[in-house]
């Protein structure tokens, strides 16, 4: 039987966006036109793998992980929220994403290809969701996009998707002592000797100018909740986002995506935990899902899960990030866990083409033919 291959990032029809900077005093209102599909969740639902994309208007079912097949998404699904999030759970696929000024909804179907979703309303707004489901059918969510705020947790109840009990934090951002949480490419602070705290104070006046039913829109409801966006896009702390939860070996691996979607070390990090809730204490090998070089750069924001035949897959956000930052596309790699039970992922060659059914960390039975050749051209300085 003749293997089957894959290149990353994933070749799929990915759509175009057309963007304007959504608040006032963040920078300059230029159209950005470009193509976009990141923070992937990854499913297996009724013996299909399915793909959900931000961005994408959509979603992919495929048999083999290899081809892909794009199926629309309508009404009442919230197809441009970003991070779209999905967890089997019995007979149903969960479906909720992101946005910060209101309640998010969670929806659920049978039928992902042709059934109708049902809707559940929300009560609290959130950015970056995941929902774990246990072994107990127990629901856990967790949620967080910022270079402010933790990333939390808290259970809900599985008939109505209300919280139970309040919040907790499950970590925060610490680029003093993990070093691959510090910003910039290649981990180089674009803001070193740079005077943050004057760009903080003109961010937040400019922000100050923007309409009060504006700002209040985006949350921004007293000054000091100004202060502190400004903070955030002024200075240098990383973002913590993109949290996802897999189960292995009675142990939660909490994943989650640093610094910034933008950069070349857009990575996965993951905290290990006796109980879905924490405490929760980082792994060793960090980051475990890490490729700042190659044809294509990143391997951020994700979600890691087991195939039908028992084998670990991890898919993330790769970077191109030209016309917009946001201009990204997808990745796919092997995945699991060794001995020490330390989660890892397969990206040695990343971006060279994968036999899906080799075992990982196998050499690729190719060669880069343009490796150590001259290079000539007709025209061009020294030509």
């Amino acid at each position: 039987m003749m293997s089957k291959y894959y290149c990353n990032p994933l070749n799929l029809p990915y759509k175009y966006s057309f963007q304007k900077p959504n608040m006032p005093g963040l920078g300059e209102a230029k159209l950005s036109v470009y193509r976009e599909a990141a923070d992937p969740t990854l499913e297996l639902f009724k013996g299909r793998y399915y793909l959900f994309p931000s961005m994408t208007r959509g979603f992919y079912v495929s048999d083999d992980m290899v081809d892909w097949e794009y199926h629309p998404l309508n009404a009442p699904i919230p197809v441009f929220d970003y991070a779209p999030d999905v967890r089997a759970a019995g007979d149903y696929l969960y479906f909720s994403a992101s946005k910060r000024s209101e309640p998010c909804d969670f929806y659920r179907t049978k039928d992902p290809l042709g059934g109708e979703w049902e809707q559940i309303k929300g009560t609290f707004p959130f950015w970056d969701p995941d929902l774990f489901v246990d072994d107990d059918g127990r629901f856990y969510f967790y949620w967080g996009c910022s270079n402010i705020t933790p990333i939390w947790g808290v259970e809900l109840d599985p008939q109505t998707m209300l919280p139970i009990g309040e919040k907790q934090v499950m970590f925060t951002m610490d680029n003093k002592t993990r070093g691959f949480e510090r910003v910039g490419m290649d981990h180089v602070s674009p803001k070193a000797g740079i005077d943050i705290e004057a760009e903080t104070e003109k961010m937040f006046q400019g922000l100050m100018q923007m309409p009060a039913e504006l700002r209040a829109k985006e949350g921004l409801t007293d000054e000091a909740a100004v202060r502190r966006l400004a903070r955030g896009f002024a200075g240098d702390d990383p973002y913590i986002e993109g949290a996802y939860v897999t189960k292995h070996g009675g142990k939660y691996y909490l994943q989650y995506a640093f610094p910034a979607t933008q950069l070349n070390v857009y990575g996965d990090a993951v905290l290990v935990s006796d109980k879905p809730l924490g405490p929760y204490a980082f792994a060793k090998n960090n980051p475990f899902s890490y490729k700042p070089g190659g044809f294509i750069n990143g391997a951020g924001h994700g979600s890691t899960i087991a195939d039908k035949s028992g084998n670990y897959w991890h898919t993330a956000s790769m970077s191109i990030s030209v016309n917009n930052d946001m201009e990204r596309r997808l990745g796919l790699w092997k995945a699991g866990f060794d001995a020490d039970g330390e989660l890892w992922c397969d990206q040695r060659y990343g971006d060279w083409p994968v036999d899906a059914e080799a075992p990982a960390f196998e050499k690729p039975p190719f060669m880069l033919l343009s490796y150590g050749k001259s290079v000539t051209v007709s025209s061009g300085n020294g030509a």
